[in-house]
């Protein structure tokens, strides 16, 4: 939380997606979305944000917008009831317009302060800044989250818990190889077509509660989502997609997605099916031990693969110039793995 203290209260203004409540996460994917479709400005996101994290709420009231008018009418019925008091009726007026000439505040518009609160809050709302991040010198959304912000999903009266991702030192998770595959699939296709009823499909994945993942695809399952809020279920879309930039971005695992391949620079180089049979020909599992591993796990099972690959080909003489036309791999993740 990034503290800003005022002359009578002090703002909390979250600084990362694990500072905000289920309410605020919530909201801020509800403004993202208007952001993305173009209806809102950066500064506007900002300013909406600012005001749901911190509860502002412009006042229309002419006391609130003029703090010092209020003081100077107070101080004057004051001045004006000792006059009163102590002064003779005949010099009553005459010591009331020398006051006023005295105490009277500069005068201040009304457009002025709201100018100057406007200032204000702008400088203030540049301070939410983790909704974005930096790419190619361009600020796009920041869909990486440290865990999953919906830990459950509320379908009439249960609770369905999902699965989790956590990102630290040492990043933790229960999605398996094949779940991610699958959500992997849905997730691009709903990129696609914006299709509504994907994500009832994607949800069933992720928050498959006591249900095995047989049962979570080929059953009607999906269909229990139908009633879910839009939000939440394109939340869960959200997280998701930040699961996948943390794999297409991480250091050692960015070799397993193709960037050379112009239509979807996000696609597995391997299908997910030949990925298996693959590894379980090389020894490292069968094809359901493979399919049902950590997906982590598995994924370090294909970099694993993919440098013995490089090694025996450099072993049989075929010089490093021509790998990158073997694997669909640049020359520089090439030298990463040797």
């Amino acid at each position: 939380m990034i503290q800003v203290k005022l002359k009578n209260r002090t703002l909390q203004i979250p600084n990362s997606w694990e500072s905000l409540s289920r309410e605020q996460f919530l909201y801020t994917i509800q403004v993202l979305i208007c952001h993305i479709q173009g209806q809102l400005t950066k500064l506007d996101v900002r300013m909406l944000l600012l005001m749901k994290y911190t509860g502002y709420q412009p006042s229309r009231k002419l006391v609130r917008l003029w703090p010092s008018k209020c003081i100077y009418y107070s101080r004057m019925q004051f001045a004006a009831f000792r006059y009163r008091i102590f002064y003779k009726k005949s010099c009553y007026k005459s010591l009331m317009r020398s006051w006023i000439r005295y105490n009277c505040p500069e005068p201040e518009t009304e457009t002025q302060l709201r100018d100057n609160i406007n200032h204000n809050l702008i400088i203030l709302s540049e301070r939410i800044s983790f909704p974005w991040r930096q790419e190619n010198d361009q600020a796009i959304i920041n869909t990486t989250m440290l865990r999953n912000p919906i830990p459950f999903i509320r379908i009439c009266t249960k609770k369905v818990y999902g699965l989790y991702f956590n990102i630290g030192i040492i990043t933790q998770t229960n999605i398996s190889a094949r779940q991610f595959a699958d959500a992997f699939d849905i997730s691009r296709a709903f990129a696609q077509s914006q299709d509504a009823r994907l994500l009832n499909h994607l949800c069933a994945i992720l928050y498959p509660g006591n249900y095995s993942h047989e049962y979570a695809v080929n059953s009607n399952y999906h269909e229990r989502f139908t009633g879910v809020p839009y939000i939440v279920r394109y939340a869960v879309y959200i997280w998701f997609t930040g699961i996948t930039s943390y794999f297409v971005n991480h250091q050692i695992y960015s070799v397993l997605f193709s960037g050379q391949e112009k239509d979807n620079p996000e696609r597995i180089n391997l299908g997910f099916s030949e990925s298996i049979l693959q590894l379980s020909l090389t020894g490292f599992g069968s094809i359901d031990e493979m399919s049902n591993q950590n997906v982590i796990t598995f994924f370090d099972a294909q970099v694993k693969s993919l440098k013995k690959t490089i090694s025996d080909a450099l072993g049989k003489g075929i010089k490093k110039e021509e790998l990158p036309l073997l694997l669909n791999l640049s020359i520089s993740k090439i030298d990463s793995l040797c």
